[in-house]
């Protein structure tokens, strides 16, 4: 792969483009030793901040990784325009040296080494964050109860209207995880992915 086909720089890591490789929630678009862009299959059922555990693969077993989701963008028009896909950025953590030399050396185009201690390629997720709890809700709540009670919490939380220190971080979880549950397909996108994770 030469020099001119290679991506963007960001965060002090220089990004490739390097086809082939895919994790079970969809296709590597570059990647360094520091992270990785991927083109989802659908709406994600995580958020930015959740981490996970991902397998890189190139058609074996497969390489598996710690990673943090730094960004997620959905294009407008998903699911209706061909070729537009929701991305997302992910940060590598917990790496180990030998790890981060693997992981450029793959950047650069080497195969992902079928190793026999590698994982099976499956997806292990961390625990999700409950975002029915930080709404103050029971899972099985109706929309009304969400509305209502993201418009109270919001209220009490949001750093304008509270000397809480804590109050930014707070507004900052709640606002997020309104942003989930208030639309029916994420909703259901989220339950399906805490009973996958459970």
């Amino acid at each position: 792969m030469s020099d001119e086909q290679a991506t963007f720089q960001a965060r002090g890591d220089f990004r490739r483009n390097r086809e082939g490789l895919t994790t079970q929630e969809g296709e590597v678009v570059d990647i360094s030793a520091g992270g990785m862009r991927l083109a989802l299959d659908g709406k994600p059922p995580f958020a930015a901040g959740d981490v996970m555990e991902f397998t890189l693969a190139d058609g074996g077993p497969g390489f598996r990784l710690r990673g943090r989701i730094a960004w997620i963008r959905m294009p407008k028009g998903i699911g209706k325009l061909r070729g537009k896909r929701p991305e997302c950025g992910v940060e590598f953590i917990d790496m180990s040296e030998p790890d981060n030399r693997l992981l450029d050396a793959i950047a650069k185009g080497a195969s992902v080494p079928e190793r026999e201690e590698a994982p099976e390629p499956q997806h292990v997720r961390i625990e999700p964050t409950n975002l029915y709890e930080i709404l103050e809700l029971e899972d099985d709540c109706e929309i009304d109860e969400i509305h209502e009670s993201y418009r109270r919490l919001a209220k009490e939380t949001h750093p304008d209207l509270t000397d809480d220190p804590n109050a930014g971080e707070r507004f900052t979880m709640i606002s997020k995880a309104y942003r989930v549950l208030r639309d029916n397909e994420s909703r259901k996108a989220y339950d399906a992915y805490r009973r996958q994770a459970g």
